[in-house]
């Protein structure tokens, strides 16, 4: 090895590189030996797997991707297991001829790319050249293809990465790919993965967000020999998204349309009554790319102002044409984040679309909501009432020992037992009961009381024989997404516990037959929706917690609502419930039940002290 003088030199001389490959040196049986060494292919391959290959769907996005690149105009997609046993896509693309069958085995070998240019107009929505390989290294692969001029298909098989043999076969034009036992050969990432109906119902989310990015293709899915969907070339939009997401969905669609020089925004947006509680029932479409982006999912959340529910989604397919080269698509190898050159203007123009969609039904929005203060309330700035609407008071007029300081504040929240001295004296807003004692007023929320006191009934009752259940004269089936109607297994005895009773009825429907008693037929649809979201979203919870959370969605579906007109006998029964709450201050989703303003706060208020 060379002493450090002579190494220095060589960095003061030749420069860093040199320097730094001579530190990494070492000496072995007086030779110098490097330690760095070129990764093998089928290890390169499987590193890249990680990335391009993340789970079964993964799969099927980059199989459909090559489809759509190959000028296919039918492609079949069928899976099984959850993709672990069998992913196969068939398309009547361009094909392959013998060589090229070959060559796309081999890492960065692509026909979307030849120079480091083409990387600043990205046309296609592949082009790295990975994920074929990186496929064929985790699994068993067979790739059938054929194009124009060949006589005869050319098959290639590879197993963990190794060819096995390439001959000639029968075959249409176009290319299939099967890909078997996926992650065989790794099995902490097989370890991981989820249960065979989620990857399935991925999957689906997939699949189907490609038929309707690409409503010109002939497209079809199936799911372990049942077929989810199967649409045939030129199948209006409308009624690949009634098949989807039901008729209602469709009747309540809204063009949404919009041009700023060369940025173009066009497709359909669903009522906001249809919104879910599932952020990815929205679709972006960037040049015929579906992607993932926060920023311009809100701008259209924006759009629909406060027509859209709280904590809900909509139900979309926005397709957005930009300029290749003012949109960076090689973020990351998955494909579905992309940067923008000006994402502001984008997001202005989304949202702007997307406002003039619903502008008729935003007036009546507005209206609906005059009269409620929807500004968020500054600590410490007392209201005064005009004209039915509560205005803000200039705050050089605060006075410094206002009643709502931060302390007196959190003071006011109730520990919550209905307390006998407790008079009912109304109702303000339809939502909040006014009552009275010996130290002032509290106010009870109509709507989280019987919430709460409603979830501690269903969960004694879970834990006991069951909460009582109201058979269906006529069952309702129901529209969920696809793969939503796979209620086996835990789910299917998670319902049970609570009341429901319900089987899949077709692809993406399901078939309600008996509801808990406090739900009630007319909201057992969109009840059943919602438990759906929350079970999806509770996926790492231990049983209990997720039962817990369902009881949640039930709870509050079936609790008096804000805007309900009571009865004094309504109200008194309600507060009647509350003395036989265990513990806890707050609805089960973390909102006070009631809170105090005593005379004291009072008296301050008006000035008395």
């Amino acid at each position: 090895m060379k002493p450090i003088g002579e190494r220095v030199a060589t960095f003061l001389r030749i420069g860093f590189i040199e320097y730094t490959v001579g530190l990494v040196c070492v000496s072995v049986e007086g030779e110098t030996v490097g330690r760095i060494a070129r990764l093998e292919e089928g290890i390169a391959n499987r590193i890249a797997a990680g990335e391009v290959v993340e789970r079964p769907a993964s799969v099927v996005k980059e199989l459909v991707e090559n489809a759509i690149d190959a000028k296919a105009s039918h492609i079949e997609v069928s899976v099984a297991q959850g993709g672990t046993e069998l992913i196969r896509v068939m398309d009547d693309g361009e094909g392959m001829d013998p060589e090229d069958a070959l060559l796309c085995l081999e890492r960065h070998a692509t026909s979307k790319l030849s120079a480091a240019n083409d990387l600043d107009s990205i046309q296609t929505l592949g082009f790295r050249g990975e994920a074929i390989p990186a496929m064929a290294s985790v699994s068993r692969l067979a790739l059938r293809t054929r194009c124009e001029g060949q006589e005869a298909a050319t098959e290639v098989l590879v197993e963990g990465g190794r060819l096995n043999g390439s001959t000639s076969v029968g075959g249409p034009l176009g290319t299939t790919v099967e890909v078997r036992d996926l992650f065989y050969n790794a099995p902490a990432r097989r370890k991981f993965m989820k249960s065979h109906a989620a990857e399935s119902r991925e999957i689906g989310r997939i699949a189907s967000d490609f038929a309707l990015a690409h409503s010109s293709l002939a497209f079809s899915l199936e799911i372990d020999g049942r077929e989810k969907f199967r649409f045939g070339l030129g199948l209006p939009f409308e009624e690949r998204i009634r098949h989807l997401y039901g008729k209602e969905v469709t009747r309540s669609l809204k063009a949404v349309r919009d041009q700023d020089g060369p940025l173009e925004i066009h497709g359909w947006v669903a009522g906001p009554e249809h919104a879910r509680g599932r952020s990815y029932g929205g679709l972006l479409v960037l040049n015929g790319r579906p992607i993932r982006d926060r920023a311009l999912s809100k701008a259209v959340m924006d759009g629909y102002g406060a027509l859209l529910p709280s904590k809900k989604f909509p139900l979309y397919v926005i397709h957005i044409i930009v300029p290749s080269e003012r949109v960076d698509v090689n973020v990351h190898p998955a494909k579905l984040e992309v940067r923008f050159r000006d994402a502001t203007s984008l997001y202005r123009i989304l949202s702007r679309a997307v406002r003039a969609a619903w502008q008729g039904e935003g007036q009546r929005g507005r209206a609906f909501f005059q009269g409620v203060d929807t500004e968020v309330r500054t600590r410490g700035e007392p209201m005064a009432l005009q004209e039915g609407f509560l205005l803000r008071e200039p705050a050089a007029d605060l006075d410094a020992a206002s009643p709502w300081s931060e302390k007196q504040e959190a003071e006011a929240v109730l520990a919550v037992r209905r307390d006998a001295a407790w008079k009912v004296r109304g109702q303000v807003g339809k939502t909040y009961i006014i009552c009275e004692d010996e130290e002032g007023l509290v106010l009870v929320d109509q709507h989280a009381a019987h919430e709460r006191i409603l979830y501690d009934q269903l969960l004694r009752s879970v834990q006991d024989k069951g909460p009582p259940t109201q058979d269906l004269l006529i069952p309702q089936v129901l529209k969920v997404s696809l793969g939503d109607e796979e209620v086996e297994g835990p789910l299917k005895e998670q319902l049970g516990r609570l009341g429901f009773e319900v089987e899949p009825f077709g692809p993406g429907e399901l078939c309600i037959r008996s509801v808990p008693a406090l739900v009630g037929e007319s909201l057992a649809p969109d009840a059943m929706l919602e438990i759906l979201d929350a079970y999806r979203e509770s996926g790492s919870l231990p049983r209990e917690e997720r039962i817990s959370e369902l009881a949640k969605v039930v709870s509050c579906r079936a609790a008096v609502k804000a805007g309900e007109v009571l009865s004094k006998e309504e109200m008194e029964g309600l507060l009647e419930g509350l003395e036989g709450l265990q513990e806890g201050t707050r609805c089960p989703h973390g909102r006070p039940i009631a809170v105090r303003m005593s005379f004291r706060d009072l008296e301050k208020l008006f000035g008395r002290r």
